[in-house]
Protein backbone atom coordinates (compact mmCIF):
# COMPACT_ATOMS: atom_id res chain seq x y z
CA UNK A 1 0.00 0.00 0.00
CA UNK A 2 1.02 3.51 -0.81
CA UNK A 3 1.93 5.17 2.82
CA UNK A 4 2.16 8.39 1.42
CA UNK A 5 -1.59 8.73 0.41
CA UNK A 6 -3.37 7.62 3.80
CA UNK A 7 -6.68 5.45 2.59
CA UNK A 8 -8.71 5.04 6.24
CA UNK A 9 -11.12 7.22 7.79
CA UNK A 10 -11.20 7.14 11.21
CA UNK A 11 -15.03 7.15 13.65
CA UNK A 12 -15.66 8.03 16.77
CA UNK A 13 -19.27 8.12 18.33
CA UNK A 14 -18.85 9.98 21.22
CA UNK A 15 -21.31 11.93 23.63
CA UNK A 16 -20.55 14.58 26.30
CA UNK A 17 -17.14 13.04 26.90
CA UNK A 18 -15.18 16.16 26.16
CA UNK A 19 -12.22 15.63 28.13
CA UNK A 20 -11.81 11.60 26.69
CA UNK A 21 -12.95 13.17 23.21
CA UNK A 22 -9.48 15.39 23.23
CA UNK A 23 -7.60 12.51 24.34
CA UNK A 24 -8.63 9.73 21.91
CA UNK A 25 -7.69 12.65 19.23
CA UNK A 26 -4.21 13.55 20.59
CA UNK A 27 -3.79 9.70 20.05
CA UNK A 28 -4.69 10.38 16.38
CA UNK A 29 -2.96 13.25 15.28
CA UNK A 30 0.65 11.56 16.13
CA UNK A 31 -0.13 8.91 13.71
CA UNK A 32 1.85 8.17 10.61
CA UNK A 33 0.16 8.36 8.13
CA UNK A 34 -2.34 10.45 9.23
CA UNK A 35 -5.79 9.45 8.84
CA UNK A 36 -7.64 10.78 5.46
CA UNK A 37 -10.36 12.26 7.58
CA UNK A 38 -11.65 11.80 10.92
CA UNK A 39 -15.66 11.60 11.83
CA UNK A 40 -16.98 11.94 14.97
CA UNK A 41 -20.39 10.84 15.34
CA UNK A 42 -21.81 13.14 18.17
CA UNK A 43 -24.66 12.32 20.65
CA UNK A 44 -26.11 15.47 21.83
CA UNK A 45 -25.19 19.13 20.82
CA UNK A 46 -22.16 19.03 23.31
CA UNK A 47 -20.39 16.16 22.56
CA UNK A 48 -18.33 18.01 19.80
CA UNK A 49 -17.70 21.85 20.45
CA UNK A 50 -15.92 23.69 18.24
CA UNK A 51 -12.88 24.60 20.98
CA UNK A 52 -11.93 21.36 21.05
CA UNK A 53 -12.32 20.86 17.02
CA UNK A 54 -10.11 23.58 16.83
CA UNK A 55 -6.94 22.32 18.76
CA UNK A 56 -6.49 19.81 15.96
CA UNK A 57 -5.75 21.58 12.64
CA UNK A 58 -4.17 18.87 11.49
CA UNK A 59 -7.04 16.82 11.54
CA UNK A 60 -9.66 16.34 8.22
CA UNK A 61 -12.61 16.39 11.03
CA UNK A 62 -16.21 16.16 10.06
CA UNK A 63 -19.36 16.32 12.36
CA UNK A 64 -22.34 13.84 12.30
CA UNK A 65 -24.96 13.78 14.69
CA UNK A 66 -26.54 10.31 15.87
CA UNK A 67 -28.66 11.66 19.38
CA UNK A 68 -30.27 8.22 19.90
CA UNK A 69 -28.60 5.96 22.21
CA UNK A 70 -27.52 3.40 20.09
CA UNK A 71 -24.35 2.30 19.10
CA UNK A 72 -24.96 0.67 15.83
CA UNK A 73 -26.68 3.61 14.72
CA UNK A 74 -24.34 5.52 15.39
CA UNK A 75 -21.27 3.78 13.52
CA UNK A 76 -24.07 3.73 10.49
CA UNK A 77 -23.46 6.96 10.58
CA UNK A 78 -19.88 7.11 10.51
CA UNK A 79 -20.22 4.93 7.69
CA UNK A 80 -22.27 6.84 5.69
CA UNK A 81 -19.93 9.71 5.97
CA UNK A 82 -16.44 8.13 5.35
CA UNK A 83 -15.51 7.80 1.65
CA UNK A 84 -12.21 5.47 2.50
CA UNK A 85 -12.02 2.07 1.51
CA UNK A 86 -10.82 1.86 5.40
CA UNK A 87 -13.02 3.04 8.31
CA UNK A 88 -11.43 2.41 11.41
CA UNK A 89 -13.32 2.39 14.62
CA UNK A 90 -11.96 3.69 17.68
CA UNK A 91 -14.14 4.46 21.19
CA UNK A 92 -14.13 8.08 22.66
CA UNK A 93 -12.66 6.31 25.79
CA UNK A 94 -9.65 5.00 24.05
CA UNK A 95 -6.31 5.73 23.23
CA UNK A 96 -4.30 4.63 20.26
CA UNK A 97 -0.79 3.32 20.46
CA UNK A 98 1.98 4.57 18.23
CA UNK A 99 1.92 2.82 14.49
CA UNK A 100 -2.22 2.57 14.99
CA UNK A 101 -3.26 3.42 11.85
CA UNK A 102 -0.03 1.89 9.97
CA UNK A 103 -0.54 -1.14 11.16
CA UNK A 104 -4.21 -1.15 9.79
CA UNK A 105 -3.38 -0.43 6.59
CA UNK A 106 -0.49 -2.94 6.41
CA UNK A 107 -2.89 -5.80 7.40
CA UNK A 108 -5.72 -4.61 5.59
CA UNK A 109 -2.71 -4.99 2.06
CA UNK A 110 -1.76 -8.10 4.00
CA UNK A 111 -5.15 -9.87 3.79
CA UNK A 112 -7.19 -9.31 0.89
CA UNK A 113 -10.40 -11.44 1.41
CA UNK A 114 -10.80 -9.77 4.91
CA UNK A 115 -13.68 -7.60 5.44
CA UNK A 116 -12.99 -6.78 9.14
CA UNK A 117 -9.64 -6.58 11.30
CA UNK A 118 -9.43 -6.39 14.62
CA UNK A 119 -6.20 -5.34 17.07
CA UNK A 120 -5.70 -5.50 20.67
CA UNK A 121 -6.98 -3.77 23.39
CA UNK A 122 -5.75 -2.94 26.97
CA UNK A 123 -7.44 -2.44 30.15
CA UNK A 124 -6.14 1.07 31.15
CA UNK A 125 -7.52 1.62 34.46
CA UNK A 126 -4.41 -0.61 35.41
CA UNK A 127 -1.02 0.08 35.85
CA UNK A 128 0.19 -1.64 33.78
CA UNK A 129 -2.57 -1.65 31.43
CA UNK A 130 -3.85 -5.74 31.54
CA UNK A 131 -5.35 -7.22 28.59
CA UNK A 132 -8.65 -6.87 27.82
CA UNK A 133 -8.90 -8.32 24.11
CA UNK A 134 -6.49 -10.05 22.38
CA UNK A 135 -7.26 -12.23 19.45
CA UNK A 136 -10.40 -12.99 20.33
CA UNK A 137 -13.29 -14.82 19.33
CA UNK A 138 -16.72 -15.51 19.51
CA UNK A 139 -19.39 -18.33 19.14
CA UNK A 140 -23.10 -18.07 17.51
CA UNK A 141 -24.36 -18.95 21.21
CA UNK A 142 -22.77 -15.79 22.55
CA UNK A 143 -19.95 -17.04 24.65
CA UNK A 144 -16.25 -15.01 24.01
CA UNK A 145 -12.95 -15.81 24.71
CA UNK A 146 -11.64 -12.37 24.86
CA UNK A 147 -8.21 -13.01 25.22
CA UNK A 148 -5.95 -16.04 23.61
CA UNK A 149 -2.10 -16.22 23.67
CA UNK A 150 -0.18 -15.10 20.76
CA UNK A 151 1.08 -18.62 20.10
CA UNK A 152 0.05 -20.90 17.51
CA UNK A 153 -3.05 -23.04 18.24
CA UNK A 154 -6.16 -24.41 16.87
CA UNK A 155 -9.22 -22.49 17.61
CA UNK A 156 -12.13 -24.22 19.40
CA UNK A 157 -15.01 -25.58 17.70
CA UNK A 158 -18.09 -23.39 16.55
CA UNK A 159 -16.09 -20.48 17.32
CA UNK A 160 -14.82 -17.47 15.35
CA UNK A 161 -12.41 -14.59 15.37
CA UNK A 162 -14.15 -11.75 16.66
CA UNK A 163 -12.72 -8.17 16.92
CA UNK A 164 -13.49 -5.64 20.11
CA UNK A 165 -15.82 -2.46 19.81
CA UNK A 166 -13.29 0.39 20.72
CA UNK A 167 -10.30 -1.15 18.36
CA UNK A 168 -11.60 -2.78 14.81
CA UNK A 169 -11.47 -1.67 11.25
CA UNK A 170 -13.74 -2.60 8.26
CA UNK A 171 -13.99 -2.24 4.15
CA UNK A 172 -16.74 0.13 3.86
CA UNK A 173 -18.60 -0.67 0.97
CA UNK A 174 -18.85 -4.83 1.69
CA UNK A 175 -20.21 -4.15 5.44
CA UNK A 176 -22.59 -1.46 3.70
CA UNK A 177 -23.25 -4.23 1.20
CA UNK A 178 -24.45 -6.61 3.80
CA UNK A 179 -26.37 -3.85 5.51
CA UNK A 180 -23.43 -2.54 8.34
CA UNK A 181 -24.66 -3.14 11.66
CA UNK A 182 -28.07 -3.67 12.94
CA UNK A 183 -30.03 -1.32 15.16
CA UNK A 184 -31.26 -4.00 17.30
CA UNK A 185 -28.07 -3.43 18.60
CA UNK A 186 -28.23 -0.59 20.89
CA UNK A 187 -25.52 -1.81 22.99
CA UNK A 188 -23.08 -4.86 23.21
CA UNK A 189 -23.22 -7.34 20.82
CA UNK A 190 -23.00 -5.01 17.91
CA UNK A 191 -19.62 -5.62 16.44
CA UNK A 192 -20.11 -9.32 16.75
CA UNK A 193 -23.00 -9.67 15.08
CA UNK A 194 -21.50 -8.10 12.13
CA UNK A 195 -18.67 -10.24 12.31
CA UNK A 196 -20.27 -13.35 12.34
CA UNK A 197 -22.53 -12.16 9.68
CA UNK A 198 -19.21 -11.69 7.68
CA UNK A 199 -18.48 -15.09 8.66
CA UNK A 200 -21.25 -16.14 7.10
CA UNK A 201 -20.85 -14.76 3.67
CA UNK A 202 -17.96 -16.15 3.31
CA UNK A 203 -15.05 -13.48 4.18
CA UNK A 204 -12.72 -13.07 6.13
CA UNK A 205 -11.41 -11.62 9.94
CA UNK A 206 -8.41 -10.85 10.19
CA UNK A 207 -5.82 -9.68 13.12
CA UNK A 208 -3.35 -6.53 12.98
CA UNK A 209 -0.21 -7.25 15.14
CA UNK A 210 0.11 -3.63 15.96
CA UNK A 211 -2.90 -1.97 16.20
CA UNK A 212 -3.20 -1.24 20.34
CA UNK A 213 -5.69 0.94 22.19
CA UNK A 214 -5.64 1.44 25.68
CA UNK A 215 -9.52 1.39 27.14
CA UNK A 216 -10.41 3.73 30.33
CA UNK A 217 -13.99 1.99 30.32
CA UNK A 218 -15.50 5.58 31.23
CA UNK A 219 -18.97 5.52 32.46
CA UNK A 220 -22.30 6.00 29.97
CA UNK A 221 -25.59 5.66 29.19
CA UNK A 222 -25.23 1.84 29.43
CA UNK A 223 -22.35 0.95 31.50
CA UNK A 224 -21.83 2.77 34.68
CA UNK A 225 -19.07 2.59 37.06
CA UNK A 226 -20.08 -0.06 39.56
CA UNK A 227 -20.07 -3.81 37.26
CA UNK A 228 -23.73 -4.59 38.83
CA UNK A 229 -25.39 -0.64 37.70
CA UNK A 230 -25.71 -1.59 34.16
CA UNK A 231 -28.96 -1.37 31.31
CA UNK A 232 -29.53 -4.75 31.63
CA UNK A 233 -32.05 -5.38 29.75
CA UNK A 234 -30.71 -4.16 26.82
CA UNK A 235 -27.67 -6.18 27.61
CA UNK A 236 -29.98 -9.30 27.52
CA UNK A 237 -31.93 -7.96 24.90
CA UNK A 238 -28.55 -8.03 23.19
CA UNK A 239 -27.60 -11.43 23.74
CA UNK A 240 -30.33 -12.92 23.50
CA UNK A 241 -31.32 -11.39 19.67
CA UNK A 242 -27.59 -12.79 19.35
CA UNK A 243 -27.65 -16.21 19.91
CA UNK A 244 -31.79 -16.07 18.08
CA UNK A 245 -29.84 -14.62 15.22
CA UNK A 246 -26.49 -16.84 14.66
CA UNK A 247 -27.75 -20.45 16.05
CA UNK A 248 -30.13 -22.31 14.85
CA UNK A 249 -31.86 -25.50 15.58
CA UNK A 250 -31.05 -27.65 18.50
CA UNK A 251 -28.25 -25.07 18.52
CA UNK A 252 -31.16 -22.59 19.71
CA UNK A 253 -31.28 -24.97 22.76
CA UNK A 254 -27.65 -24.50 23.78
CA UNK A 255 -27.74 -21.11 23.50
CA UNK A 256 -31.06 -20.42 25.68
CA UNK A 257 -29.15 -22.50 28.19
CA UNK A 258 -25.98 -20.21 27.53
CA UNK A 259 -28.09 -17.00 28.05
CA UNK A 260 -30.02 -18.31 31.75
CA UNK A 261 -26.31 -19.38 33.20
CA UNK A 262 -25.11 -16.07 32.78
CA UNK A 263 -28.44 -15.01 34.06
CA UNK A 264 -27.30 -17.15 36.79
CA UNK A 265 -24.40 -15.58 37.69
CA UNK A 266 -25.63 -12.41 37.62
CA UNK A 267 -28.27 -13.47 40.20
CA UNK A 268 -25.05 -14.57 42.51
CA UNK A 269 -23.03 -11.68 42.18
CA UNK A 270 -26.44 -9.20 43.33
CA UNK A 271 -27.43 -11.35 45.89
CA UNK A 272 -24.02 -11.28 47.17
CA UNK A 273 -24.38 -7.58 46.54
CA UNK A 274 -26.96 -7.49 49.21
CA UNK A 275 -25.69 -9.56 51.55
CA UNK A 276 -22.82 -6.96 51.89
CA UNK A 277 -25.10 -3.85 51.50
CA UNK A 278 -23.18 -2.52 48.41
CA UNK A 279 -26.71 -2.83 46.72
CA UNK A 280 -29.96 -2.75 48.03
CA UNK A 281 -32.74 -5.87 47.61
CA UNK A 282 -35.09 -3.13 45.39
CA UNK A 283 -32.15 -2.79 42.92
CA UNK A 284 -31.42 -7.00 42.99
CA UNK A 285 -35.53 -7.04 41.60
CA UNK A 286 -34.69 -4.28 39.24
CA UNK A 287 -31.82 -6.23 38.19
CA UNK A 288 -33.35 -9.46 37.40
CA UNK A 289 -36.53 -7.81 36.01
CA UNK A 290 -35.10 -5.57 33.53
CA UNK A 291 -32.44 -8.70 32.24
CA UNK A 292 -35.81 -11.08 31.88
CA UNK A 293 -37.69 -7.93 30.24
CA UNK A 294 -34.35 -7.83 27.56
CA UNK A 295 -34.78 -11.82 26.72
CA UNK A 296 -38.44 -11.29 25.82
CA UNK A 297 -37.61 -8.22 24.13
CA UNK A 298 -35.48 -10.20 21.79
CA UNK A 299 -37.58 -13.52 21.65
CA UNK A 300 -40.74 -11.18 20.43
CA UNK A 301 -38.43 -9.07 18.35
CA UNK A 302 -37.50 -12.66 16.38
CA UNK A 303 -40.98 -13.32 16.26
Amino acid sequence: MNTSAPSADVVICTRDRQDDLRACLRSIEVQRPLPTRVILVAGSDDSCPQEILDQFPTLCIRVVECFEHNISRSRNAGLDCAQAQVVLFIDDDARARQGWVQAYLDAFDQHPQAWAIGGDVFDSRHIPPTPEFIRGLVSPLGKQIPVRSNAPHKEPRNYFANVKGCNFGVRRQAVMGIGGFDPFFAFAFDESDLILRIHRNGAQVAYAHGAIVDHAHTPGHYRFADPLDRDWRVEYASHTMFMLKHASGANRIFGRLVVYRRLAKLTLAASWGVLCAQISLSRLIEILRSANQGIRDATRAMG
